[in-house]
């Protein structure tokens, strides 16, 4: 009887142990979780200077339309003149540099910074209207060459070897804020109203014998012919795509081809149809289809016949592993962190990334809701035109409408979010994830990117403790 009481008391020891070892986990979990709502916003550099972002990870001041200085992301200078450069723009460049550049007395002058220091570059005489070449890479701009239109000839200003290629009776189009093209060495040209290719040599790579081209995210052209056809092209002029089609446009690296019977179809980066033209395209709209990337293997394919088209229905198709999954007949539709479509009546209906409905919201049919958007992990923000007026709803997890007031999003992290008051323009507010206030940011001029701000003369880095 003894070692039976010795035995339950031992096992009541041990169950009491236990307890207050998984207490002492759960008060430590409680407190790791506080820790992680703790924001803090550290002070890296301040000076006289107007700060501005260079890059990711450098910043530069300005004064007077000079460079005086530039901070590393630890707040240090690691380049300071004080007579400083004059500047109209800085690009930078695939290597990782940054080119400086100014038009002072129709004479084009450059500077490289190396992240180290900021070094002349070269000179061009009798330059007035520069056209930076910029090419787009995985949602970013690099500088690969200047441009300059002179009457009906083009001048192309050779970074790599600094110089200068004329092109006759040549014209560069769509160049408002630079000229942007998806190939790193190449650009589309005019000439007697038909379109080719020219290296940043000027050397010709697609004859100008198009009525339309434009530059793929693939390296491919699509390309028109005489007889109003769609193809796709390479830079060696060679056919991947032949010239049948009604219309192509790319995205995402993947081609939406439309055939002559109103049918649509999904290419590959290989050109490989992955569909057989199984969708139904209706042309009421030039392009009017899009396509959306979720979680990276999944695609949404829609057909876009929006109010101007009197509130026609079009077809959602959700493809998975190269096949059509589900088809969707709905009015609207939009992919913006959240997945959801509107019906004719204005139910919307959102759904998870396999396109499973998850819930349902009815709004007054009268309204013309213009956006949805997630606030944080528990507010829905529905945006609408009322009598001419624009306004604002907000919705709670069970759809209840709840008076909230938020501005525009302008970053998100793993951790927190930063709305901007959209009436009181200089002030931040910054949230955690199920929307709870952490910290607030005032200023007369604020910027903000990745995990920094600028704060008037000041340099300042959020950090979650």
């Amino acid at each position: 009887m003894e070692n039976q009481k010795n035995k339950i008391l031992l096992i009541s020891t041990i169950i009491v142990l236990l307890l207050s070892v998984g207490a002492i986990f759960i008060y430590l979990g409680l407190d790791s979780k506080n820790k992680e709502k703790k924001l803090k916003i550290e002070q890296l550099y301040i000076s006289d200077y107007d700060l501005y972002f260079l890059g990711d990870n450098y910043f530069y001041g300005t004064y007077n339309n000079k460079i005086g200085v530039i901070i590393d992301n630890k707040g240090k200078e690691i380049y300071k003149n004080n007579n400083g450069i004059t500047y109209d723009n800085i690009y930078e460049l695939q290597n990782g540099n940054f080119l400086i550049y100014n038009n002072i007395d129709n004479e084009l002058h450059t500077y490289i910074f190396d992240g180290t220091k900021i070094d002349s570059y070269y000179n061009i005489k009798e330059v007035s209207n520069i056209i930076p070449i910029l090419y787009t890479k995985d949602d970013k701009q690099y500088l690969i060459s200047f441009a300059e239109q002179k009457d009906k000839n083009l001048y192309l200003y050779n970074l790599d070897n600094k110089g200068i290629i004329v092109l006759q009776d040549t014209i560069l189009t769509n160049i408002k804020d630079g000229y942007k093209t998806n190939n790193p060495n190449s650009i589309i040209i005019k000439k007697n109203n038909k379109y080719g290719v020219v290296d940043l040599e000027g050397n010709i790579l697609i004859e100008e014998s198009y009525p339309y081209l434009e530059s793929d995210s693939n390296g491919n052209y699509i390309a028109k012919n005489d007889k109003n056809n769609y193809g796709i092209i390479n830079k060696n002029k060679e056919t991947l795509l032949k010239f049948n089609y009604k219309q192509i446009t790319e995205s995402n690296s993947y081609y939406l081809v439309v055939n002559t019977n109103n049918k649509l179809s999904l290419y590959d980066k290989n050109i490989t149809d992955l569909l057989n033209f199984k969708m139904n395209y209706n042309d009421t709209e030039s392009l009017s289809y899009k396509l959306y990337k979720i979680d990276n293997n999944l695609i949404i394919i829609n057909n876009v016949n929006e109010k101007n088209n009197n509130y026609k229905y079009h077809n959602l198709y959700y493809i998975k592993d190269n096949k059509i999954e589900k088809t969707i007949t709905q009015y609207g539709f939009n992919k913006n962190e959240l997945i959801y479509t509107i019906s004719d009546n204005n139910i919307v209906t959102f759904y998870d990334y396999k396109m499973n409905e998850i819930d349902k919201i009815e709004l007054d049919p009268k309204i013309e809701i213009t956006n949805i958007e997630k606030i944080n992990n528990k507010i829905k923000r529905i945006t609408y035109i009322e009598n001419d007026e624009e306004k604002t709803k907000y919705y709670n997890e069970e759809n209840k409408e709840v008076e909230e007031s938020y501005g525009t999003k302008v970053l998100e992290t793993s951790t927190y979010l930063v709305y901007k008051n959209d009436k009181e323009k200089e002030k931040l507010t910054i949230y955690d994830l199920d929307g709870n206030k952490i910290n607030e940011v005032n200023g007369d001029k604020i910027r903000i990117k990745n995990n920094y701000l600028i704060i008037d003369k000041g340099i300042y880095k959020i950090e979650m403790k």
